[in-house]
């Protein structure tokens, strides 16, 4: 049996009664300039399946990645198409999806391309302080959970296929050492 047992098979549009469920339980935070929203910046938020097929009809599919993390308690690696850090269009992310150029959205003068738009991740339409404080950690982990639907799973293998992107985990993790069986270069 597949890794997978855990979850009732997949219906095409199981997608949508969590994204509804989602949407109920994180609803989008008052628009905010503190330094700590601007801070998230740094680090994409993680989109829902819905918000990532937003901007892909939008036309930002070449402003997404690939991200990656691993589901300690089903035992299993989830990807999650999010918006790009700088620099990472198109690309799996880095090990540490987080850095000062930012998210891809984010414009010179700090304020975010698609805020309040369909295809703003709901991460970030969810902050993370005032009475949202502390929420953080499962709305994340509620994201993650969405991303293991197999309607998830084939909008990343499109997406991968598309931008010519390697399709198996193990292209995230480091490269195996070479060999070389005594001789010197």
């Amino acid at each position: 049996m597949s890794q997978r047992s855990h979850r009732e098979p997949s219906r095409k549009n199981d997608h949508l009664i969590i994204e509804t469920q989602l949407q109920g339980a994180y609803p989008p935070s008052p628009a905010c300039d503190c330094a700590q929203c601007r801070r998230c910046c740094d680090r994409p938020g993680w989109m829902t399946v819905e918000d990532a097929q937003a901007a892909i009809r939008a036309g930002y599919a070449n402003r997404l990645m690939l991200d990656h993390c691993f589901d300690i308690d089903a035992c299993e690696s989830v990807f999650i198409l999010c918006p790009a850090l700088k620099g990472y269009e198109k690309r799996l992310a880095p090990f540490v999806p987080s850095s000062e150029a930012g998210c891809t959205f984010r414009t010179a003068a700090g304020a975010c391309e698609i805020h309040g738009q369909p295809s703003m991740p709901l991460e970030c339409a969810f902050t993370h302080h005032g009475e949202n404080s502390g929420k953080g950690g499962q709305c994340h982990r509620d994201i993650v959970a969405q991303w293991k639907t197999d309607e998830a799973e084939t909008l990343i293998r499109n997406w991968q296929r598309y931008y010519r992107i390697a399709r198996r985990p193990e292209a995230v993790s480091a490269p195996k050492p070479r060999r070389n069986h005594g001789k010197r270069r």
